[in-house]
């Protein structure tokens, strides 16, 4: 999906890359952290779960948003008035890079990123890929570093231009031999912690309680996108029944005006900024939130939920501190629904590309693991 909020903090860095251990070599383990970022993501100061890669041969190294919403890998290049420059892909001194010469062009909520496609060699937590088709962009609104989309074909940035389907990063993952199954699951290690885990290829059954619950993915030009039935608060349930994006690149949750109106006031929240979408909330309160699907509830409580107003402003001097939920009406698409960090930190998460389903059950949090490797249809 291609919806990002104004963010300053938080920014979810995938560091200390590894691959799994000998004995799942289907499976690509990748440790996650929290960093602080003071650029911008998809047009706006954003947050984003960031993460570094190689491309070219001999290999130029980048930092990239790592985003669950979109399917394409683009990285800033070197444009015709420029000679090269930190961060900045030459393709000139690739010796695999070659230009597919057609345009590459992606819009998001509040940016562009214009160049063209091409392939080369991309070397990521242990994956050697070769021949990878990616974007090459030299013409960025407000965008300080490149993306890595791994959500649904149909989200592919050629298919909304018109041009065909390619496999993007996890499904050359597959088609390379590096996993058996197109899917990958998220955790973090706490509602509040820096830290978490991100798996290609498997499941980490020691993560969660209870069992995974697969709800289906209708329209996957939307990206991971299932059917949420209703919010809790406090013990006082509102009916939404309508579908929501899990977005791990997004601090905050969003809901439609409507709904996003009757959780404030079912909070009794009413110090409203209408600039960022957001009720101020005492940064001491104790609340709890039960988001419920279709035979499976998922808890959040203070600790993920009231969080500092500086994350969205960008002012970390500010000591005020707003629910963690935004009002979609701020942006382009202000009919859409997003679980963003505030959930995802309560919930293990499971994203099948070839099935067209979500993975969701309640989030364990251990240092224990059970990591298996997917090879069929779960």
């Amino acid at each position: 999906m291609f919806f990002s909020f104004p963010a300053l903090l938080a920014l979810l860095a995938l560091s200390a890359l590894s691959v799994a251990a000998p004995s799942n070599p289907k499976v690509v383990s990748m440790d996650v952290s929290k960093k602080t970022y003071l650029g911008s993501v998809k047009g706006r100061p954003g947050v984003y779960i960031s993460t570094y890669i190689s491309v070219g041969t001999p290999p130029q190294s980048f930092e990239v948003s790592f985003d669950t919403g979109s399917s394409d890998l683009w990285i800033p290049a070197v444009g015709d008035d420029q000679t090269g420059g930190p961060g900045l892909f030459n393709p000139q001194a690739s010796s695999t890079f070659k230009s597919l010469g057609t345009s590459f062009n992606a819009a998001y909520v509040g940016g562009t990123a214009q160049g063209y496609w091409v392939t080369d060699n991309v070397n990521a937590a242990g994956l050697s890929l070769s021949n990878l088709q990616l974007g090459a962009v030299s013409n960025m609104q407000d965008q300080k570093q490149g993306i890595l989309g791994v959500s649904f074909k149909q989200v592919e940035m050629s298919v909304r231009n018109g041009q065909p389907q390619y496999y993007n990063f996890p499904f050359s993952a597959k088609e390379q031999g590096f996993i058996d199954h197109v899917l990958y699951s998220l955790h973090f290690d706490g509602p509040h912690s820096p830290d978490g885990t991100f798996l290609l290829g498997g499941i980490d059954h020691a993560k969660y309680s209870g069992d995974l619950h697969y709800y289906n993915v209708a329209n996957p030009s939307a990206g991971p996108q299932i059917n949420f039935k209703s919010l809790v608060l406090d013990g006082h349930e509102l009916d939404f029944n309508l579908p929501v994006t899990l977005d791990s690149g997004s601090l905050a949750i969003a809901f439609p005006d409507t709904q996003f109106r009757a959780i404030g006031s079912g909070l009794n929240l009413t110090n409203y900024n209408k600039d960022m979408g957001l009720y101020y909330i005492d940064c001491q309160a104790e609340i709890s939130v039960d988001f419920k699907f279709d035979g499976l509830t998922i808890s959040a409580n203070s600790s993920s939920l009231v969080l500092p107003m500086g994350f969205f402003s960008g002012d970390t001097t500010d000591p005020s501190c707003v629910l963690g939920v935004q009002n979609s009406a701020l942006y382009e698409s202000p009919n859409d629904a997003v679980l963003g960090e505030p959930f995802l930190k309560n919930a293990y998460v499971v994203y099948d590309l070839e099935d067209y389903s979500i993975g969701l059950a309640p989030a364990v949090y251990t240092d224990k693991s059970d990591v298996q490797a997917v090879s069929r249809t779960l």
